[in-house]
């Protein structure tokens, strides 16, 4: 029943760091610090995601209009 914490390594790759990028990170910081940085970052590939999806709303909102 015990809860295992996700490393700073597992963390990084959750928001799309690349290894090479994760390797550099932990040589230089501390767990803590490499937490923050995961933390505080954003995910590129939900972001785009998301930029997709309001894209093709905007569009078919578009052609509705055009076709009215």
């Amino acid at each position: 029943g015990r809860i295992r914490s996700l490393m700073p390594r597992e963390s990084l790759r959750l928001q799309g760091f690349a290894e090479e990028q994760i390797d550099k990170i932990l040589a230089i910081t501390s767990d803590a610090q490499a937490y923050k940085q995961a933390g505080n970052g954003v995910t590129v590939n939900v972001v785009e995601a998301i930029g997709r999806r309001i894209r093709a709303v905007d569009e078919q909102l578009r052609k509705e209009d055009a076709a009215a």
